[in-house]
């Protein structure tokens, strides 16, 4: 698909092995961080849509 609509693509791995966990500070960790600070545009694991994920 890349090819044909002409992009690129890099896969990685999360450091943290986390889906993304809201901190008691207000910030996230693990793949929602990633997303929120644009090292990611996509994220593909199994990420359950919580309430607090949705508002971030």
């Amino acid at each position: 698909m890349a090819n044909e609509e002409g992009f690129d693509y890099e896969v990685f791995l999360n450091s943290e092995k986390s889906n993304g966990k809201l901190e008691a500070n207000g910030t996230w960790n693990g793949l929602m961080r990633d997303l929120i600070d644009d090292k990611a545009d996509a994220a593909i694991r199994d990420l359950t849509i919580t309430h607090e994920r949705e508002k971030a």
